[in-house]
């Protein structure tokens, strides 16, 4: 159960720099079609890269409450986190 517990941390970490990398380009793609005066794309590429935030955010979220998990399971347990 320990292990399965640190891979899963592991990938929801993994997944959350994935989302925020993802939002990042997205963004920055946003502002060259605003400067580019494409509003259309401008206005879809921001709508993806709120959507991968907000991902992001709802992951670490979940990652914190399963590392309280954790430590309440292992730490008490006297093998530490």
């Amino acid at each position: 159960m320990r292990a399965k517990m640190l891979d899963l941390m592991r990938t929801m970490a993994n997944g959350i720099v994935a989302d925020e990398a993802m939002a990042a380009e997205l963004a920055a793609a946003a502002t060259r079609m605003e400067a580019a005066g494409c509003a259309t794309e401008t206005a879809t590429l921001h709508f993806l890269a709120r959507r991968h935030r907000i991902k992001a955010l709802k992951l670490q979220g979940s990652l914190a409450a399963l590392r309280e998990e954790y430590v309440s399971r292992f730490h008490d347990a006297g093998e530490g986190p």
